[in-house]
């Protein structure tokens, strides 16, 4: 459910209804609220992912000594849908914004991403997201 312009005048709102409609429809609930460039960058994120282990795949190539993750099986798409998320931090300008929305997935696994949103048109879109930092788990 794409938000009304009005509420694209506001990241708070937007980050809010993107999180609505991605944990609905996965990638293509965030779609409306990507720039063309930040589109690109998270198409190609999400074709790379293709049924693969994707976050414990980002965990070891970016973290070489991060065991202790979960395996979350299925898609980065199906991923998507399957985790919880909010907001812990935004600071935004008069025509950009950095935000930290937190996720946690439904097996327990959690991290944080960081998102660059610019004002496009009058309205705040997500330009840029860096890859997922994901907490290590402790076992017992």
């Amino acid at each position: 459910m794409a938000i009304g312009f009005m509420k694209r005048i506001n990241p708070e709102y937007v980050l809010k209804n993107a999180i609505k409609d991605t944990k609905e429809m996965g990638f293509d609930g965030l779609k409306p609220y990507l720039t063309v460039e930040g589109y690109r960058k998270a198409e190609n994120l999400l074709s790379l992912s293709g049924g693969i282990d994707m976050f414990t795949a980002m965990a070891f190539m970016f973290q070489p000594n991060a065991g202790g993750y979960t395996s979350l099986k299925g898609s980065l798409n199906d991923t998507l849908k399957e985790c919880d998320y909010t907001i812990k931090d935004l600071l935004k300008g008069s025509s950009s914004a950095k935000a930290i929305v937190a996720f946690e997935h439904k097996d327990g696994t959690k991290g944080t991403i960081e998102l660059t949103m610019i004002k496009e048109n009058k309205e705040w879109k997500i330009d840029d997201m860096d890859m997922p930092k994901l907490e290590k788990r402790v076992t017992a």
